[in-house]
């Protein structure tokens, strides 16, 4: 099957019990109608991508995978959700809202 990227504006996010700011909080994959967030998220969407299965694999061996998880959730994540806060400000801002 082939990857899809369903943006935040998407209502499908609703059908799986996440609102609009929990998903733009972090990665969420659904993957054979199982629904995976985080470093987890990324092993699932790299497990499908020819060029990235190696990196998927190095990035769940023990150890590392709890490493990349505390970072992720405590550093990344957060970094981009208020990356993605700037851009939603100047938006605002630009069209006037």
């Amino acid at each position: 099957m082939p990857i899809r990227f369903d943006d935040l504006n998407m209502d499908a996010w609703e059908l799986k019990g996440l609102d609009y700011n929990r998903a733009a909080r972090r990665l969420y994959i659904d993957h054979d109608g199982v629904l995976t967030s985080g470093i987890s998220a990324l092993l699932v969407l790299w497990a499908q991508m020819p060029r990235y299965r190696f990196v998927g694999r190095l990035l769940g061996l023990p150890g590392i995978k709890q490493l990349a998880t505390v970072a992720y959730d405590h550093v990344f994540a957060p970094a981009l959700y208020c990356s993605h806060l700037r851009r939603l400000r100047k938006q605002a801002t630009r069209t006037g809202s």
